[in-house]
């Protein structure tokens, strides 16, 4: 059913000479989507903004569309006002998700607003939640996709021969469709390869600091849900914005900042410090910030504008600085003897520390594609 979909859509699409799902539509073609009463996401935007917009979200928005099944479509607001207007598009760019409403005995198209950070990744998964709304069955040739989906996964293991563990875990995978992706298996192999999971069982996949959380059966509802809630609590190491800068201005901590400026490199510092920051969470605050939004803080710290990721730790009670090698890999080892130094107070203010840690290459480079809030 999913491959007769898409080809519909695909045909609709090469009758329009939009052979790419990113390349502006007319009014009329955007009307024609409308009545394929199917998914399709669109950035309305405008020519002047996408020339003047460094952050290219056109290109990401573009990326994005390459590793998702629902189609992107652009529509630039100089050529057609009234739809925009009709949408109540008033900044740039602003995306939409046209689909079909849920009730199935209802004609209404639903439009829903994405308020998400514009970066791929978050596109994507904004996208991907509602593709994989329904609960899945996994095979064994699909599991390890499944598992890298989003940022938080939710997979049960359960015996084949019994359909109450089943019912249980859809009834609550329902009520969390649109905020997390949900697959089961009840295939005995799949459940051999995860040796901390019991079946029944539930394995909550963290891919945003791989800090994997699991709950063995029998279990309720109840049970489930607090599940839920407790493994999909922000990461240790949060994104630091201007709403909470407060919270890394406390005198009796350590600020330690990390620079990136793409996902995928937040993501692997991350990974790679989460334990530590678990370690220190007493003494030290960590935090990703973005390069490019908070470029001149970086520039204040001392640190180069081109090369990231990069580390700083900031004592607020005295302001000092310290820095991690620029070009230097991000490793918990370099940074934990970095912290314990400073709280030994065997630094000096502006001493700089990673020498010993190797040079990165250049898939450790951030690349300056932005992070910047949807407006």
């Amino acid at each position: 059913m999913r491959t007769l979909l898409n080809i519909a859509i695909l045909c609709a699409f090469v009758n329009f000479g939009l052979a790419s799902s990113t390349q502006s539509a007319s009014r009329k073609h955007f009307d024609q989507l409308l009545s394929l009463k199917r998914s399709f996401l669109v950035a309305f935007s405008s020519s002047t903004f996408d020339a003047s917009d460094s952050a290219g979200f056109q290109t990401i928005f573009s990326q994005t569309a390459g590793s998702v099944e629902t189609p992107f479509v652009s529509i630039d607001c100089e050529e057609e006002t009234d739809l925009c207007r009709q949408y109540d598009v008033n900044a740039y760019p602003a995306v939409r998700l046209f689909h079909p409403s849920e009730d199935e005995e209802s004609e209404e198209i639903v439009v829903e607003r994405y308020r998400g950070r514009r970066t791929k990744d978050a596109l994507k998964s904004f996208i991907i939640k509602w593709e994989y709304r329904a609960l899945a069955k996994i095979e064994k040739n699909q599991i390890s996709e499944f598992k890298e989906l989003d940022d938080y996964i939710m997979i049960a293991y359960l015996p084949p021969d019994q359909d109450y563990p089943l019912e249980l875990y859809r009834s609550v995978a329902s009520k969390y469709s649109r905020t997390l992706i949900f697959g089961y298996s009840t295939d005995p192999e799949i459940a051999a390869t995860e040796k901390d999971v019991g079946v029944p069982g539930i394995k909550c996949y963290r891919n945003t600091d791989g800090a994997h959380q699991w709950m063995n059966g029998p279990y309720s509802e109840s049970n489930i849900e607090q599940f839920i809630e407790t493994c999909t609590q922000p990461p240790l190491i949060g994104q630091f914005t201007e709403r909470n800068m407060e919270e890394y201005m406390q005198r009796g901590k350590l600020s330690v900042y990390i620079f990136v400026t793409n996902d995928d490199d937040a993501t692997r510092v991350r990974k790679e410090l989460t334990p530590l920051a678990t370690k220190f969470q007493q003494i030290a605050k960590v935090g990703v910030a973005d390069a490019i939004e908070y470029g001149p803080m970086a520039k204040n710290f001392g640190l180069l504008d081109d090369v990231f990721p990069a580390l700083v730790v900031h004592a607020p009670h005295n302001d000092h600085v310290f820095l991690y090698k620029q070009g230097r890999r991000i490793l918990a080892s370099v940074f934990e003897d970095m912290v314990t130094t400073i709280l030994n107070a065997r630094a000096v203010n502006g001493q700089v520390f990673g020498e010993e840690a190797p040079v990165m290459n250049e898939r450790d480079k951030s690349s300056k594609t932005g992070n910047h809030d949807e407006l």
